[in-house]
């Protein structure tokens, strides 16, 4: 019955249908019952982010599915600073204020 709810959840977000989704995945969330489905609904929840324009949410959650199975990619603990860098949102530590771009 799950396996029917995520192609529910994923014809929803694919014909962005991104409300009826979103009601999707949390139900999802709370009937997970192993690593795989909680990994299938991260992916899904991801993708929801994606499409919502939620980057840095994405990245996150994508940690979140990784680290269901004990696998914590190094460097990318920052990864939301990172998004919010690349958005404008946040300092570079990388670039001096003295520095002129360039």
């Amino acid at each position: 019955m799950l396996g029917l709810f995520l192609e529910r959840a994923e014809c929803e977000i694919l014909n962005s249908k991104l409300e009826q989704a979103a009601g999707l995945v949390e139900v999802l969330l709370i009937k997970a019952q192993s690593k795989i489905d909680q990994a299938e609904i991260c992916r899904l929840r991801m993708l929801l982010q994606l499409r919502q324009g939620n980057y840095a949410p994405a990245v996150r959650t994508a940690l979140e599915g990784l680290r269901t199975f004990g696998v914590e990619p190094a460097g990318l603990a920052d990864a939301g600073t990172d998004a919010s860098r690349i958005r404008g949102d946040a300092p570079d530590p990388r670039r001096s204020p003295d520095r002129e771009p360039g």
